[in-house]
């Protein structure tokens, strides 16, 4: 049996699995698609809808501008300017 809610959450690999970090350093490799023969057919699909979600968001939030060089992997550094 596949236990869905685990997935990303092993306590052997992550430190502290259930807490959100976000300056947490070098994370180990995500899940979410799986990977090998077993690689998430949706895939393609859920990167679209990703590209289109912040895409939509960075256009109600004025300026967004990158406040560093973007990393490998990681966040990108960004801020807005106030909204309305």
């Amino acid at each position: 049996m596949t236990v869905y809610a685990a997935a990303n959450r092993d306590p052997s690999v992550y430190n502290q699995p259930d807490c959100l970090d976000i300056t947490r350093g070098g994370p180990a490799p995500m899940l979410t698609f799986g990977g090998g023969t077993h690689y998430c057919l949706g895939r393609h699909v859920a990167r679209l809808e990703l590209a289109e979600a912040l895409t939509a968001i960075t256009r109600r939030m004025p300026n967004p501008r990158r406040l560093a060089p973007a990393p490998w992997k990681g966040f990108l550094p960004i801020e807005f300017d106030a909204g309305q």
